[in-house]
């Protein structure tokens, strides 16, 4: 009798020890996947930063003179076609001028854009390994972060594009001066909460 309580009592140690040891490696384990999930999430936040720069460059690029068009046709109280605005703009300013406002466009938007990729990328993969909640909140909130970044530092440079495609000022200097000169305020769209809530 004594000798089956010996062997029932080290088999039952034999076994707590052994699940003790497997919970603590399925910890350790999990632990582990988490840190590299996080590790993942940041660096494939990092490719699509510098991924969508790169586009974003092109595109940019490729869509200058249709976009200082726009802004010409929106700010021209006359009704006028895009070609004739076209016209008009190439013959008293040159083929060039269809290209102002590029370099704030890039300094703008490039940064933004990959800021966007980047956080929503990363902290996306985070929400997902991290937290315990419908993958389609965590989804929404990644990208309304995402978007508050990115227009944080998209809408001024956007507001300084505008004003130089359509004349208002004849220098990028000149139009942030001024444009600081009144306050935050000068910076931002009249409708920019508006702007903030439909992109969100």
């Amino acid at each position: 009798m004594a000798r089956a309580f010996a062997i029932l009592w080290l088999l039952t140690t034999m076994l707590c020890g052994t699940a003790s040891k497997s919970s603590v490696a399925t910890r350790s384990k999990k632990s582990t996947l988490l840190a590299r999930s996080a590790e993942g999430s940041l660096a494939s936040g990092l490719k699509n930063g510098a991924a969508s720069a790169l586009a974003t460059i092109c595109a940019k690029a490729a869509l200058q003179p249709f976009d200082t068009l726009k802004t010409l046709q929106q700010a021209s109280t006359a009704s006028s076609s895009l070609f004739s605005v076209c016209a008009e703009r190439v013959r008293s300013h040159g083929v060039l001028s269809l290209y102002r406002g590029l370099g704030v466009s890039f300094i703008g938007a490039v940064p933004a854009i990959s800021a966007y990729f980047a956080v929503y990328s990363s902290l996306k993969g985070t929400l997902l390994a991290r937290v315990n909640a419908p993958p389609l909140l965590l989804v929404a909130i990644s990208a309304a972060m995402a978007n508050t970044v990115g227009a944080t530092l998209r809408v001024p440079c956007e507001i300084v594009k505008q004003r130089l495609q359509a004349g208002l000022y004849s220098s990028v200097s000149d139009a942030i001066g001024d444009l600081f000169g009144r306050g935050v305020g000068g910076m931002l769209p009249p409708d920019a909460h508006l702007a903030q809530a439909r992109l969100c």
